[in-house]
């Protein structure tokens, strides 16, 4: 309740169709597959050369969202690639001890540089996951300064599954791995009921 009454800026139903995944700040109120979320934070994936001395034009930006109907926390991410706009939905985490290779061997951190090299696949589960692509990025939370450096390795189903690993502290000798299951959602498929901000 207390997020509902914290609701400002709310557009009218009539003006809706004027604003986009674009147009969401942290603290709007959106809408999809018959749930409405506040945005409570709002995070920037900049790609960057593998040094993490250079800035490449390529982003993608990242919702926390917190369910008005359920309380949960979840995440989802949209990205404009020549020109079209792809939002992504967390459907889940797992670890490394879930991932095997196409001979049930168990894969962890130290086999990833090895797939990428292959193009190779892993197992989660007995589903096929196939290497997407892999990537340096400069992360900022809420627009804070404060960067932090990550390395992405992304894998994805012929059904369309994707399963993102994200390598934290990127060559300090000290990474950290977050392991998400996500899955594409339409982008106009999002309502904008308030703006936040």
């Amino acid at each position: 309740m207390d997020a509902v009454r914290q609701m400002n800026r709310v557009i009218p139903t009539s003006e809706r169709h004027n604003y986009t995944v674009k147009s969401i700040l942290k603290g709007s109120i959106i809408s999809f597959g018959a749930e409405t979320f506040r945005v409570e934070s709002l995070a920037v994936y900049q790609e960057g050369n593998e040094k993490f001395t250079k800035r490449k034009d390529y982003k993608a930006t990242e919702f926390k969202l917190f369910s008005l109907d359920t309380g949960e926390i979840s995440y989802v991410e949209w990205e404009e690639d020549d020109g079209e706009v792809k939002m992504y939905r967390t459907i889940g985490e797992i670890s490394f001890h879930q991932i095997k290779d196409d001979e049930g061997v168990g894969v962890d951190e130290d086999d990833l540089d090895q797939i990428v090299d292959d193009e190779d696949v892993i197992f989660v589960g007995g589903k096929k996951f196939r290497y997407d692509d892999d990537w340096a990025a400069f992360y900022s939370l809420d627009g804070n300064p404060d960067e932090e450096k990550l390395y992405l390795y992304e894998f994805k189903t012929a059904d369309g599954i994707y399963l993102t690993v994200e390598e934290w502290n990127s060559g300090s000798g000290e990474e950290e791995y977050q392991l998400w299951f996500s899955k594409e959602i339409d982008p106009m498929a999002v309502e904008i009921i308030s703006l936040g901000g």
